[in-house]
């Protein structure tokens, strides 16, 4: 039971001893300069959303231009996929045929080599099949 009443003394005398600095704290001229300082940060804050809302209302006028922009350009590369479609299943066709020709080429000097022979090619040229060299690679 002393104890309690100690604790509550206790909490008493450093009410006590805070109450002097709480006065000053509250006193009006501190008050005032912290209203000022409030109403201060108050108008930057108001000033920045000002300039942001300026900022959204241009961004959202240039919207609609911005989407017929790209809906053209979509109309416009749709046109050249149509017309490029051609042109792609050509080079595909010509990297089968190139492959079938590499393929061709390796078969002919398998047999060659069976053969015991040397398949004839032009001075200089690569056998078939064989990619060229890098220039300053290996064997240069």
């Amino acid at each position: 039971m002393l104890d309690s009443v100690r604790g509550v003394m206790r909490s008493a005398i450093g009410a006590a001893e805070h109450v002097g600095t709480d006065v000053e704290a509250h006193s009006p001229g501190q008050v005032e300069a912290k209203l000022d300082e409030v109403i201060v940060a108050l108008h930057r804050a108001a000033d920045s959303a000002e300039r942001h809302v300026e900022v959204v209302e241009n961004l959202a006028d240039t919207l609609a231009p911005l989407t017929d922009s790209v809906a053209r350009l979509t109309d416009q590369i749709n046109l050249l996929l149509q017309v490029t479609a051609p042109l792609a299943a050509m080079e595909r066709d010509v990297s089968k045929v190139r492959d079938i020709t590499r393929v061709g080429g390796l078969i002919d000097v398998v047999r060659w080599r069976r053969r015991g022979a040397v398949p004839p090619r032009a001075p200089g040229a690569r056998p078939p099949g064989v990619p060229p060299r890098a220039p300053g690679g290996p064997g240069v």
